[in-house]
């Protein structure tokens, strides 16, 4: 595999693959933009909500496929990223149309050993992600546990499902069809699959980085207040990871 820590010098690719923190979603596109074409398909397999949206502030919306991913993945070092999970893609067009760009790109992926499908449903798919990292990442980011504790612990169980249920309130609410058990049951059902794992949102919050907390338990909050829903589990979460955030950087402890 070619490799290059600069775009310089290189055409512009066919694929690019957008896999940032979220909120570094634009700048990230935009110091790359000068190396996309008009014709490059873009592919958003981030967490949380709003990454097509920064994308589309540099390209053309036509040009933004987007998808999730259950594939884990840790950054050792500079240069180094270890696949610590085997998962699945699932992606698709925008407006869920089967395009010969979309097939083309899962034919690529999965000759390079990732199982990936095109889904006509690309936002039911990110809206199912949202309500399980809502459950699992804030509540083990908040507790300091690795992810098998929201499976072992009736506590932290009832802290995560209640956020779980808020979230697929919400997204009903914007037409996206979920049912509310099948949920429930599959956020236990990640955490005791990656019950050694610790979330993303916990390593950041420990090393003192920034979250991904406003695309993920924000987007809820902030939909949920459009419509006039109750989420007090979310928006206690919200706050919660805020003040954690806040208290690590500053160095002072909660």
């Amino acid at each position: 595999v070619a490799c290059a820590t600069s775009a310089d010098g290189w055409p512009s690719p066919d694929l690019l693959i957008v896999c940032v923190k979220s909120y570094d979603t634009e700048a990230a596109i935009r110091e790359h933009a000068a190396h996309v074409s008009s014709e490059t398909a873009v592919l958003t397999l981030q967490n949380g909500m709003g990454n097509a949206e920064a994308l589309a502030e540099v390209l053309a919306p036509s040009q933004i496929l987007v998808g999730v991913t259950t594939h884990g993945a840790l950054t050792v070092a500079p240069g180094h990223v270890r696949h610590t999970g085997i998962g699945s893609i699932q992606f698709g067009e925008q407006d869920g149309r089967r395009t010969d760009r979309a097939e083309w790109i899962a034919e690529l992926l999965n000759d390079a050993g990732l199982d990936a499908q095109v889904t006509d449903n690309p936002a039911r798919r990110l809206w199912e992600k949202l309500v399980i990292n809502a459950a699992i990442n804030p509540v083990t980011a908040v507790l300091r546990v690795p992810n098998g504790e929201i499976a072992a612990n009736p506590d932290a169980r009832a802290l995560a499902l209640d956020a779980a249920k808020e979230a697929v309130a919400v997204a009903n609410a914007l037409g996206i069809d979920l049912d509310e058990d099948t949920m429930l049951d599959r956020v236990v059902r990640v955490a005791e699959a990656t019950a050694a794992n610790r979330s993303s949102m916990l390593a950041d919050a420990d090393a003192g980085r920034r979250t991904e907390i406003d695309a993920i338990t924000g987007v809820i909050v902030r939909e949920a207040a459009r419509r006039g829903l109750a989420v007090p589990t979310n928006q206690s979460l919200l706050g919660r990871i805020r003040e954690i955030e806040k208290t690590r950087r500053t160095g002072v402890q909660p």
